[in-house]
């Protein structure tokens, strides 16, 4: 007998499978095909699921016997690791000769069914899911092997969870009865989705198709007729489509430029659109298109308590008890999560089903204004604002700690909030913000206290004092520099217009040269590099003498610095041009077609130094004139630690000017 096991470990290990075959067909005994050959428990068959080939399964499956369970160290069996791969074949097969594994749990609870939606192979859910459907009350099973009892969360959770959307779609369009669910947490499929911002994010561009998209159930072939006129209707397609020409239009030239600026190296980049962006972009239709369905079969009760009554189609009783049970937990409804995560799709699909939801509060006493402050979450601020039934009373609300919407205005959140990398634009949308919030909430908000006696003033001058540091040092190199490159551009402007080509007349002292057009675009250009050259060290000089006070960093100093890049910019262009027009002169009867030669000696070098300098200067100037800062998701900077917005957090080492944890008090 040890030899047979020991031939047939040696047999799967050299990948010799038709002598594994023949092995299980002369020992049919659980001895022996219950061998485990590695040290994580693998049998023979665990190991040819495990290649993925259907040939070194198919004679193993078919000389094993029926009563025969095979599981490894973690209880997985031959149909976990299958539907983990999302082989159909193997699913189908497998499933086929032993039913009964559908049932059976690995040691995290886990059925072959749950395991395939955890991993979003959603062929294998479905080839497992229509097997289910066909044993005695299937649907009934589905429902309790598409659970883990260990956590108590579905299949939908997890298929939401994981960003699977396509599959979370499948799922409610087969069993709807998962919405209803919810885990020990006491979080639905929709608690769940509010905690996906990056599933939403920069969506707005394909949101407009999702009313082409059927829902689950909808018949494609005869579909319902438009609610718009036809007229109306191909005027709106025909401006879809021209919004989405022009939008791969700009895509096309910025990725262009991107690439030639790159170098080389980038060039090995063989599409402009990069598979990762196009899976991106399905994610974000896929997402928009689940909150869909899953809201045209939720209901007010399903929203307000987490899950459905103990009438649940094809759930048992002792599952709804567990679901029952699990409600204590719930701390946030979904809108509250939503609003935090900064789903606006989200938020305005609950204000839309459940208008009373405007008024939700969390434990900590927040409500959706105050949750959309803290994060930074300017769309959902103005998306709460623009409904019918938002009042002043939700603008006036102020948390267990007496904090009000100013107030968290005015801290300076443990992540980086705006899209704005710079200290200095950073700064910049801090306050942009925090004014922004002052000018849309009553006045006699702006001057109230907290619990711990902090108006949101005070609060602003303390948190912001590191950045402002780091502003200020920053400010300072970056003038230093530039005031150096702008005094060497106007020396060198003002030799060079003191210098005419050609000479001048005798008698008058006019230009010899006078008459030919380069030397009108070198005349030009050699006073326009002056004159730019001057106002770039004069705005840079007015930053290094400024007395950088904290309000400054809102407007005037990145003013300043605007119009002194911008200045820079031109003279840099100006004096490369008038070089140009000077030494036209020198090459036009040395070489023709001279001024072809000329204009790629200016366009090469400011190209380069524009790519360098473009991005920072775009965000200068989308911070300088915009009055409503936008939200960005990007990781905290150096003075800054903590977690993704969505996240618990954790206890600060430094104590910031918050409220201390005492009663409520009512604001007058």
């Amino acid at each position: 007998m040890e030899d047979i096991k020991q031939q047939l470990c040696t047999s799967v290990m050299k990948g010799d499978w038709e002598m594994a075959k023949e092995i299980y067909g002369k020992h049919r005994e659980q001895e022996i095909q219950g061998v485990k050959i590695t040290l994580l428990g693998d049998t023979a068959l665990h190991m040819a699921v495990n290649t993925n080939i259907w040939e070194n399964v198919d004679g193993l499956l078919h000389n094993q016997s029926d009563d025969v369970v095979l599981v490894d160290n973690k209880r997985n069996t031959p149909l976990h690791h299958a539907a983990k791969l999302g082989n159909e074949r193997m699913c189908f097969e497998i499933a086929r000769k032993q039913r009964h594994l559908l049932e059976e749990r690995n040691a995290n609870h886990e059925t072959p069914l749950f395991m395939a939606a955890q991993h979003g192979q959603i062929k294998g859910f479905i080839i497992l899911s229509v097997i289910c459907c066909s044993l005695k009350d299937g649907y009934k099973k589905i429902y309790e092997t598409g659970r883990r009892s260990r956590d108590g969360r579905t299949v939908l959770h997890c298929a939401i969870h994981g960003e699977y959307f396509d599959l979370a779609y499948q799922i409610i369009g087969r069993f709807p009865g998962f919405i209803h669910f919810v885990d020990n947490r006491g979080n639905s499929a929709i608690h769940i989705l509010a905690s996906k911002h990056a599933a939403f994010t920069n969506s707005i561009t394909i949101t407009r198709t999702i009313r082409d998209i059927p829902a689950p159930g909808t018949d494609v072939e005869n579909p319902p007729a438009s609610s718009d006129p036809p007229r109306k209707e191909s005027q709106r397609r025909r401006r879809n489509v021209r919004g989405l020409l022009l939008i791969c239009l700009l895509k096309l030239i910025v990725r262009s430029v991107s690439l030639l600026l790159a170098g080389v190296e980038k060039m090995k980049i063989n599409r402009l659109f990069p598979k990762d962006l196009v899976d991106m972009k399905k994610k974000h239709l896929w997402s928009t298109i689940v909150v869909k369905v899953l809201f045209d079969h939720a209901l007010a009760y399903d929203y307000r308590h987490g899950g459905s009554g103990p009438n649940s189609p094809d759930v048992n009783i002792a599952v709804n008890n567990q679901r029952n049970n699990s409600r204590n937990n719930v701390s946030e409804t979904p809108i509250l999560i939503a609003a935090r995560n900064g789903i606006n799709e989200l938020v305005d699909r609950i204000l839309v089903d459940f208008p009373e939801a405007i008024h939700d509060v969390n434990p900590e006493g927040k409500n959706l204004v105050l949750l959309a402050v803290e994060n930074r979450q300017p769309h959902i601020y103005k998306t709460l604002r623009a409904k019918k039934n938002f009042t002043d009373s939700l603008l006036c609300c102020v948390d267990n700690e007496g904090n009000n919407a100013l107030h968290y205005a005015a801290m300076l959140k443990t992540y980086q909030s705006w899209v704005a990398p710079d200290a200095v634009l950073q700064m910049q949308w801090e306050i942009k913000w925090y004014l922004f919030i002052k000018e849309t909430i009553p006045k006699q908000l702006s001057a109230s206290e907290n619990n711990k006696g902090k108006t949101p003033e005070e609060i602003f001058m303390k948190t912001h004092s590191e950045l402002v540091d780091l502003d200020t040092n920053w400010l300072m190199k970056t003038s230093d520099s530039c005031t150096l490159v702008a005094t060497l551009i106007a020396t060198v402007a003002f030799a060079t217009s003191a210098s005419v080509p050609g000479g001048v007349e005798g008698r008058n002292g006019e230009p010899v040269l006078r008459q030919q057009g380069m030397f009108e675009v070198f005349a030009i250009a050699s006073l326009v590099a002056l004159c730019s050259s001057c106002i770039s060290a004069i705005m840079f000089l007015s930053i290094l003498t400024s007395r950088h006070q904290t309000m400054d960093f809102g407007t005037d100093l990145p003013r300043k610095l605007l119009i002194g890049l911008t200045a820079l910019f031109i003279s840099i262009a100006s004096m490369l041009a008038s070089f140009c027009g000077g030494h036209f002169f020198i090459v036009k009867d040395i070489m023709r077609g001279a001024s072809i030669a000329e204009y790629f000696v200016v366009l090469v070098p400011v190209g380069f130094f524009l790519g360098a300098q473009f991005p920072l200067y775009f965000k200068l100037m989308l911070a300088t004139f915009t009055k409503v800062p936008e939200r960005g998701f990007m990781l905290a900077s150096k003075i800054q630690g903590g977690e993704a917005p969505g996240q618990k957090k954790k206890k600060p080492k430094k104590k910031r000017a918050r409220g201390t944890k005492t009663r409520r008090t009512n604001f007058p």
